[in-house]
């Protein structure tokens, strides 16, 4: 029996309005550090469709009796756009889609006047972060502390903050503040989300040293049988019977590996910071410019830290994309599960450590559908 799904929708204050399991089709995606979307296919004349609101919350739990997995929740997410459709043969259907609580981000810029000490940071990356969504999204995102506008979202908070990851420098003035976040997330090493926490209330939280936990080949002790963070390694390998529909690739007609970013001056006197990937040296011919100009940056260091997130945004992908088999070892939500490090294997590839990057889930007539991606996060 594969996995069996049921949707709990909530009003926007986060009271329950119903529970959904006579769907037509539902998916959804998980993607490390960016949006998540989900679409829900009903019956246009079910009474429930009049519940779906805009910002009403749809959460999903997942369970799969085979392999002894309990109600877990799976998916959770902001409902934006609603379809009513009726087709040539008299088919009407309800159509919602719905984006991961990360929205919240996507909906705030840093909205304070250059130079403000809201604008300018350096610090860890994990402190960088939680400072700029809570001035901007939290408790402190008020008039009173600078802001153009008071920009609390009501219900959300930030997670306490450590000194985890890289340090980061940089100053940015309305920008959106997802994009920053992302750019301070691939340049400190440090994984973040939106989760909710209760009815109507939602966190942001942080993940050092990545969202999941690591589940690689790597280190693995020949008498315990785990890996040197203590885990079972989950190993994918056609061989093993627990993956088929393969896809190996590496892109790297888009990367960059030299990075020009120039700051203040004019002329003769106008600073270059040069930023040099170590991928310059993978071949004779594979030094890549890329100029970006950061005239309005008042700090010249800022201008390394530039060129650090122009390279991490255009480095190469390295993907392995599958449908993994679910197996008594090898079974979705109990042995790994979205963020993970896992090992992938496919025939001349060898072995590859790679974070599940993303988890695609289709459910329908056909019962479920789980695609996975192990790649870097970028």
């Amino acid at each position: 029996m594969a996995g069996v799904y049921q949707l709990r929708l909530k009003e926007p204050n986060g009271d329950l309005a119903a529970i959904i399991d006579d769907y037509r089709d539902m998916s959804f995606d998980k993607i490390v550090n960016e949006l998540g979307s989900f679409v829900v296919l009903m019956n246009g004349y079910d009474a429930k469709t009049s519940l779906f609101e805009l910002d009403g919350q749809i959460e999903v739990y997942r369970r799969d009796v085979t392999y002894g997995i309990d109600w877990y929740l799976e998916w959770e997410g902001f409902i934006r756009d609603f379809t009513f459709a009726f087709s040539e043969d008299g088919d009407y259907t309800f159509t919602a889609n719905a984006v991961s609580y990360t929205h919240l981000l996507k909906r705030r810029i840093i909205a304070y006047q250059a130079g403000l000490s809201q604008t300018i940071k350096s610090d860890y990356g994990e402190i960088v972060m939680k400072e700029f969504v809570s001035e901007n999204c939290g408790g402190d995102a008020l008039v009173a502390n600078g802001r153009i506008r008071d920009g609390n979202f009501t219900g959300f908070s930030v997670e306490p903050a450590g000194v985890d990851g890289l340090a980061w420098q940089g100053q940015r003035s309305y920008v959106n503040v997802l994009e920053v976040v992302q750019e301070v997330a691939k340049a400190s090493g440090v994984d973040f989300n939106v989760v909710g926490v209760g009815d109507g209330l939602f966190e942001f939280r942080t993940y050092y040293p990545y969202l999941g936990v690591d589940r690689s080949n790597t280190g693995v002790n020949v008498t315990t049988g785990l890996n040197a963070a203590g885990n079972p390694p989950v190993i994918f390998n056609p061989s093993l019977g627990n993956c088929t529909t393969i896809e190996y690739s590496k892109a790297r007609k888009d990367e960059v590996t030299i990075a020009m970013v120039a700051g203040q001056g004019q002329g003769d006197d106008r600073v270059v910071a040069i930023t040099p990937s170590a991928a310059t040296s993978d071949s004779p011919f594979n030094d890549i410019e890329m100029y970006g100009d950061a005239r309005n940056t008042e700090d010249d260091d800022d201008l390394l830290s530039q060129g650090e997130s122009m390279l991490a945004e255009k480095q190469m992908m390295e993907t392995f994309t599958f449908t993994p088999i679910q197996t008594a070892t090898y079974a979705y939500g109990l042995n790994y599960y979205h963020g993970d490090l896992v090992t992938g294997q496919f025939l001349s590839l060898g072995s590859v450590d790679k974070r599940i990057y993303r988890a695609s889930i289709a459910v329908g007539a056909d019962g479920e559908k789980i695609e996975l991606e192990l790649g870097d996060v970028v």
